[in-house]
């Protein structure tokens, strides 16, 4: 059974569940779903701070990671009735790389995010303009109660 089967996924249950699965997983950081949020509403002076600056040796914290972490999960709640994840990953090269996963395939969406990372004030170790972004196509979709086309 699905989680919160026929109702909206709220934020509090997407941030519990990647609390507990990057508490398991070694490497592996997510940022609250309220970050792109207010990141979009307030500019990146308003969330740089949720990341912790390396000084030496960092603690590891899942909860605030620093921008040099090998893959971080960025959740977007989209108009209040979508959710989509980007992952920032940096490959062994250092290369980095961003995969956006949308269940709606969504064009519109992706561009949308897309659009707003590459045009944003934003730090440049989390995105530079070198940034490789991949789309991630769900074969299946199961519509949800509270989402709509866009």
């Amino acid at each position: 059974m699905p989680i919160n089967a026929g109702k909206p996924i709220s934020e509090d249950v997407m941030n519990m569940y990647l609390e507990v699965f990057c508490s398991k997983m070694l490497q592996i950081f997510y940022l609250n779903s309220h970050f792109f949020s207010l990141w979009r509403s307030d500019g990146w002076q308003r969330v740089r701070n949720w990341f912790y600056q390396v000084k030496g040796k960092g603690q590891k914290s899942v909860r605030k990671p620093s921008m040099d972490k090998p893959c971080i999960i960025i959740p977007m709640h989209m108009h209040n009735n979508h959710w989509v994840i980007i992952v920032q990953r940096i490959m062994r090269d250092k290369t980095i790389v961003f995969f956006y996963a949308d269940d709606l395939n969504c064009a519109q969406m992706q561009e949308e995010i897309h659009t707003f990372f590459r045009s944003n004030d934003m730090n440049v170790v989390l995105c530079p303009k070198q940034v490789k972004w991949v789309k991630c196509p769900a074969t299946t979709y199961l519509p949800h109660t509270n989402e709509s086309l866009l």
